[in-house]
């Protein structure tokens, strides 16, 4: 029977606002605020869901951050949403750590989503915490970032969610449809991690394993890194490794690509040099190897950073990424940060139909039961909400509703699409 189309306002998306802001920290498992040791400011993550419990790690080794979480036992998606960055570059990083909240020293294995999109599958640890970063562009008004339970009593989690707005500039070498997904990113030489406020963004620069290679300290007062299009801090630049000889060469650690197939892949490099070379004498040069095919050379100057994007290779675990000394040089590779991501498919900005969305919307307002339900109900395919049937379609409708025990006399919006309603 044809019903008027009513339009509601899409009423499962968080009512607060936030203006396009440098940052936004979000505690999880927690409604207090506070200020961390480096500056940056953390909120309790109430405004941003409204499904989950809280709970406090057992093992509180690390920081303040990582004492709470907030765990789904229920529904197999839940959401946070996130108003504010529409059309902005961001760097978008989840934090985790299970710290055995439970007792049951049984870490889950589950799925992290953005945007609807596939990010990573979480495999939690008993002791050790875990980041994921991504670099894109949010497209919808709201930033969607949901955890979906892939085993049975495998219960998500998550620690931390942070948002850091980015100069458009950075990371251009792709266009706004794909993400980075970030694998590895190191701050070479270094004896200490490399975070807030040191780099601006918060992003994580961690130390490397130096074994086989020479730590060298920058005898510069001062790097200029303002030609790094990336901004790389200046503390990256401060420090290098290089190969004991010009016969050794410097591999980029490949393991944490597939090990199955190879993926298009971003890859950044900063070099300089360290030392006031000798002109006559001294030379520093070096190859950019991809599985012994030369892709670039470079010679790195004294007290300036050397930026190099790769961004139209593909790479496999078993793919050899080096730096080899041409035949010339009398002095070894050297290399001082690097960003290793992955490029992403297209992304999908795929949603369920509007009308159908503001329907669910009507009763929702209706059953104050039904507001924890967030995200997108028929997209991922694989992770709809429990209560509603879709279609196949890009654009999915809603084909039916499974609701038990609620009286939606006077509730039913038009879903024009529905072709049995039931009430089960």
């Amino acid at each position: 029977m044809a019903v008027n189309l009513v339009a509601f306002l899409l009423s499962f998306l968080c009512a607060c606002s936030l203006s396009a802001s440098e940052y936004l920290g979000i505690n999880c498992g927690t409604s207090y605020s506070y200020e961390d040791n480096s500056g940056i400011k953390w909120v309790g993550d109430g405004a941003y869901i409204q499904s989950g419990e809280s709970h406090t790690a057992r093992n509180s080794q690390y920081s303040t951050l990582l004492s709470t979480l907030r765990v789904f036992k229920s529904k197999n998606k839940n959401c946070y949403n996130i108003p504010g960055f529409q059309g902005i570059k961001v760097l978008l990083r989840a934090y985790f750590y299970y710290g055995n909240y439970d007792s049951n020293s049984s870490p889950p294995s589950f799925d992290l989503l953005f945007d609807e999109n596939k990010w990573a599958t979480v495999q939690a640890e008993n002791d050790n915490w875990e980041n994921f970063d991504i670099i894109y562009v949010p497209k919808r008004q709201n930033i969607s970032v949901c955890l979906a339970q892939t085993n049975p009593n495998q219960f998500p989690f998550i620690s931390a969610l942070e948002i850091w707005s980015l100069d458009s500039n950075m990371y251009n070498q792709i266009d706004s449809s794909h993400a980075l997904m970030l694998r590895q990113r190191y701050a070479f030489g270094s004896s200490n991690r490399i975070s807030y406020p040191t780099d601006p963004y918060d992003r994580l620069w961690y130390i490397f394993s130096s074994n086989g290679l020479v730590s060298d300290s920058n005898s510069a007062s001062s790097v200029d890194v303002t030609q790094t299009k990336d901004q790389v801090p200046s503390a990256v630049m401060a420090n290098a490794i290089a190969t004991l000889s010009t016969s050794s060469n410097f591999f980029v650690d490949t393991t944490q690509l597939s090990s199955t197939q190879e993926v298009p892949i971003y890859l950044n490099m900063y070099f300089t040099e360290v030392r006031d070379l000798n002109s006559s004498w001294d030379l520093r040069k070096f190859n950019v190897m991809v599985d012994n095919e030369v892709i670039d050379v470079v010679n790195p100057a004294y007290q300036t950073a050397l930026e190099t994007t790769y961004a139209n290779i593909t790479a496999s675990s078993k793919t050899r990424i080096y730096l080899a000394a041409t035949s010339d040089s009398t002095l070894p590779p050297l290399i001082s940060g690097l960003e290793l991501f992955t490029i992403t498919n297209p992304l999908s900005n795929s949603t369920t139909n509007k009308t159908d969305v503001e329907g669910l919307g009507s009763l929702r307002e209706g059953f104050p039961v039904l507001k924890e339900w967030s995200g997108d109900p028929c997209i991922p395919a694989e992770y709809p909400w429990d209560w509603v049937n879709c279609t196949g379609e890009t654009t999915p409708r809603i084909t039916s509703l499974l609701l038990s025990g609620y009286n939606l006399n006077g509730l039913l919006p038009n879903f024009s699409s529905l072709d049995a309603l039931q009430t089960m």
